[in-house]
Formats: structure tokens, sequence, C-alpha cells
């Protein structure tokens, strides 16, 4: 294997890891807005969010090239790499509406 192939098994599984939650959050979340069902959204949100993270979390392990040692590492990018996607997402939000 490469070293270009082992760098984008790596951040395929960053991609993976981190931008699952993220989708699964404002999917599930778009659809509970339709279902007006705001009493228990914001658990059912949180919960689909977290499973979408275990599952990628357990695909991934399943389905890798790199060895088990870089899977740390791996997920701990990807937390990282989604906490400051969604810290710009709502700092251009709060900069779009001037709510600040």
């Amino acid at each position: 294997m490469t070293r270009a192939q082992k760098i984008w098994d790596f951040l395929f599984g960053v991609a993976l890891i981190g931008g699952a939650p993220i989708v699964t959050f404002c999917v599930v979340a778009f659809a509970l807005h339709f279902a007006d069902s705001s009493r228990f959204a914001g658990p059912v949100v949180l919960m689909c969010a977290t499973a979408a993270f275990a599952c990628a979390c357990i695909w991934r392990k399943k389905n890798r090239a790199l060895p088990n040692s870089f899977f740390v590492a791996e997920v701990a990018t990807a937390i990282c790499a989604s906490v400051l996607f969604m810290v710009v997402f709502v700092a251009a939000g709060y900069a779009a509406y001037r709510a600040d």
C-alpha cells in the first residue's frame, strides 16, 4: 500500500466518522421539524446522531486498510474536525444574521 493510499484511507475514515453524526443530526432534525413533535425532538436527534457515530466507528473498524493502531487517532481527528466544523458553521450563522 502506497503512502498516498494510506493517507486517503485515513482521510476517508475521518470524513466518515466525523460526517455521519452531523448528517444524521440534520436529517432527523429536519424530519422531526415537520412531524411537530418538539417535546421529544432534542433527545431523539441526539440519540440518532450518537447511534450514527457508533455505527460509523464499528463499520470503519471492520473495513479498514490501515493498522488498528491508527484507529484511535482517526476517531480523535474526526471528533476535532466535527467540532471545528460546527463552531465555524454556528459562527457563520450568527455573523450572517448579526445576532451578536
